[in-house]
């Protein structure tokens, strides 16, 4: 067999055998660890959620037992005829309502032969209710009903029964009717950043009580959730384990219990974890589809097997090209010998060897042979050739000395050119040159380490090409075509890939080099700030979390409150009113931060609703206006609306444009003087509708006016002589306008008042889907 043959067949088996190990290893690998990391997340946030949801239903039941401790509910159940304490009881429950909207739909109270007394829905008195579940399990212990759809409503509800005792005998019961909102709002983060990440409640029947992320809320108690995740959670083993452990030794049982990969309501494969909540016998779920989570490994799966692929089309050309490389200088060196043979030599390597060297050896001892009878010629020639060389080498001096000189000036130019490319290299963010057409000239070592791609496979083509992906393509237009036509610098974030299929997002600047008013080349610099951007997820995640955490306590002290103030807990004296009022408007301004925090991380997670409706500007003012008329005639302040005449219908947000009028407008009243004027102005022209609100209130420092629209600020000025306020509303305004299509601006002098302003488009703003909206 021929040299060339063998070193073929042996370096195609080595390298697909050392190729195919590798891909399998990493391929293992990565799948391995992806699962791990998935299935680390769906059990820690899934335990999470149900310990919010455990600590939501127990906060709700202390509710209902606060609100049937109270000593109006009793005076009204010894004696349910009487019409000053039924008037009283009726506000009562009004206010329960008003207090918590939001969650609350309706009080009811029932005597003790379950007949409907008293209720918030006064279509619900006189009714029997004897029969129902919420008052036959009612009437020992609090009892949580199961989720129903409400006949009024037409949504899903469930109800709090708390029996009302007079030393140990029953008067009644206390019955509060909520509605699933808030259930929902614990779960509404979750799987936000995927496509098919969700957590659910289901009741023992197995029906959905909360909708479903894929298939919206059409399923609640509709639709069966027949899976494994569903039967395990509802075993007796798995019931009486939460009972008695909680969640401290999670999932006791076997680990094909606790995480199960099967098929879920849809029939398709998952990777799910189940909680159950004793308080309910309800199940919460949460999963995330095989092929998502499968994505990444399937991904360098089949990257290594198309390598495997490329390779070996690539690698028998290429062996084949080496072999030859190997042996041809063998086989020419026996070609030249056989050329030179003419004469013969004392000594001869002599072989039997039957190969290229065999044959190499036999020749060489043929050259050899005509060498010696050629040397006393070379020599002879060599010894007339040595004069003519010393003859020129003084010329060869001569341009040697002047080509150090040259040298010299080179390595000057070299050094600083050294300085700029260490500089260069050693930047953690990536840089790039491109030419006039936006073709990669050089990359600095960053550039590979973020993008995944070498400079070989850079050099020449658009970055576009590279790390673009199919969405942002046109995004990537528009950015070279401005920069192309204005010749200014851009700066923004882009979302791009790595080589390797993972996206992430770049803060780029892209700067031309101008000559002359032509544009040379271009630099561009990007920074990754993917991890920075899943940071600034997890803390609005967190401040959404811990809002929602805050909202039922501070309810609760609202009530307390409020029953000390109507005497429940006996009459106050002067201080002590005064204390409680004191409480009560700290509690307020805690409820107003905790909204705030919620809108904000609803905004920032870029799933507010925009609903756009044919908007009535000048009632839209109106009724703004009317909202606040409590603080304006508090302040004695007076209004001045201009708005211009015959104003079509704009298509706006309704509730979110009044949102940005009440929190500017509130802002003109807080920070103006007693008896001042605040102007309200409406005016448009060809592309939008611009609104003005002005006052000659505190106005904001000139070296401050940079920080306005930031969360949490508030002016120097302001704060020394305006105590309340959290500095959420600018932001919170900025974010909507934007959100909207529009733009926000303002001017302002210290002392003299300030002037904001914001427009939208006159052809109407956009719709948007989402699944939350903002709390007014």
């Amino acid at each position: 067999m021929k040299i060339s043959t063998r070193i073929n067949l042996s370096f195609l088996l080595l390298f697909v055998v050392i190729l195919v190990a590798t891909g399998v290893g990493v391929y293992s690998y990565t799948l391995s660890a992806f699962k791990k990391e998935i299935s680390s997340e769906l059990t820690t946030s899934g335990t999470a959620m149900a310990e919010h949801m455990r600590t939501y239903l127990r906060d709700q039941k202390n509710t209902g037992q606060i609100l049937g401790a109270a000593s109006v509910y009793l005076d009204f159940l010894k004696d349910p005829t009487d019409s000053v304490i039924k008037k009283k009881i009726d506000s009562r429950l009004e206010r329960t309502v008003l207090i918590d909207k939001e969650n609350i739909l309706a009080v009811l109270i029932l005597d003790k032969n379950g007949k409907v007394v008293a209720s918030s829905e006064k279509e619900e008195e006189e009714k029997d209710k004897s029969k129902d579940e919420m008052f036959v399990n009612g009437q020992k212990e609090t009892f949580i009903n199961k989720v129903h759809i409400s006949e009024k409503n037409k949504i899903p509800v469930y109800t709090i029964s708390v029996p009302i005792f007079d030393k140990n005998e029953l008067l009644g019961i206390s019955i509060i009717k909520y509605n699933t909102k808030g259930l929902s709002q614990i779960l509404e983060n979750f799987g936000s950043e995927t496509k098919s990440k969700e957590a659910f409640l289901i009741n023992k029947d197995k029906y959905f009580l909360t909708k479903s992320r894929i298939l919206g809320e059409e399923v609640i108690l509709k639709q069966v959730v027949n899976t494994e995740n569903a039967n395990h959670c509802f075993e007796e083993e798995e019931i009486e384990n939460v009972k008695k452990n909680g969640y401290k030794e999670l999932h006791t049982l076997s680990e094909d219990k606790a995480l199960i990969e099967a098929k879920d309501y849809r029939g398709i494969k998952i990777l799910g974890t189940h909680n159950y909540v004793p308080e309910t016998d309800w199940c919460l779920i949460t999963k995330i589809d095989n092929s998502e989570f499968m994505e990444s490994p399937n991904k360098i799966g089949r990257y290594f097997a198309y390598a495997l692929l490329i390779s070996l089309i690539l690698i028998i050309p290429m062996g084949i090209i080496f072999s030859k490389r190997i042996v041809s200088p063998i086989v020419l060196l026996n070609k030249v010998m056989k050329n030179v043979r003419g004469g013969k030599l004392e000594s001869k390597v002599g072989t039997k060897r039957q190969d290229e060297i065999g044959d190499l050896s036999r020749e060489f001892d043929k050259m050899l042979e005509a060498i010696q009878e050629s040397r006393k010629d070379i020599d002879k020639k060599v010894e007339e050739q040595t004069k003519d060389i010393v003859g020129k080498a003084q010329d060869i001096e001569d341009q040697r000395k002047a080509l150090m000189n040259i040298l010299e000036d080179v390595e000057e130019t070299n050094m600083e050119m050294k300085k700029y490319k260490l500089a260069v290299e050693g930047a953690s963010d990536y840089i790039v040159i491109l030419d006039k057409d936006q073709k990669i000239l050089y990359a600095n070592e960053a550039a590979e380490g973020i993008t995944g791609y070498s400079f070989e496979e850079m050099s020449g083509k658009k970055p576009v090409e590279l790390w673009g992906t199919e969405t942002n393509k046109e995004e990537y237009k528009i950015i070279w075509e401005n920069i192309e036509k204005d010749k200014k610098q851009f700066h923004g974030e882009i979302n791009n890939v790595r080589k390797n299929g993972e996206k992430y997002v770049a803060d780029a600047t892209i700067t031309p080099i101008i000559d002359n008013d032509k544009i040379l080349y271009y630099i561009e610099i990007e920074r990754d700030v993917t991890k920075a951007k899943e940071v600034d997820r997890m803390k609005t995640e967190f401040i959404s979390l811990a809002s929602h955490q805050l909202r039922t306590p501070l309810t609760a002290i609202k009530w307390y409150v409020e029953m000390m103030v109507n005497g429940d807990g006996g009459k106050l004296n002067k201080e002590q009113a005064e204390f409680a009022d004191n409480i009560q408007k700290s509690n307020e301004r805690m409820i107003e931060l905790v909204n705030s925090l919620l809108n904000i991380s609803r905004i920032e997670s870029g799933r507010i609703i925009i609903d756009p409706q044919p908007t009535d500007v000048n009632q839209l003012v109106a009724d703004t206006i009317k909202d606040l008329e409590m603080k304006i005639k508090e302040k004695k302040i007076n209004i001045v609306p201009s708005i211009h005449e015959n104003l079509p219908k704009i298509i706006m947000d309704p509730k979110l444009i009044r949102n940005v009028l009440m929190n500017l407008l509130s802002n003109s009243i807080k920070y103006s003087c007693d008896g001042c004027e605040v102007i309200i102005m409406v005016s448009k022209d060809d592309k939008d509708i611009t609104f003005q609100i002005s006052d000659s209130g505190l106005g904001i420092p000139e070296k401050e006016q940079g920080k306005v629209f930031d969360k949490f600020y508030r002016g120097q000025n302001v704060v020394k002589k305006v105590t309340d306020g959290n500095g959420l509303g600018l932001y919170l305004v900025k974010a909507i306008v934007e959100s909207s299509g529009g733009k926000i601006w303002f001017k302002s002098v210290e002392d003299k008042g300030s002037t904001f302003y914001f427009s939208l488009p006159l052809a109407g703003v956009k719709a948007k889907a989402g699944e939350v909206v903002i709390d007014g």
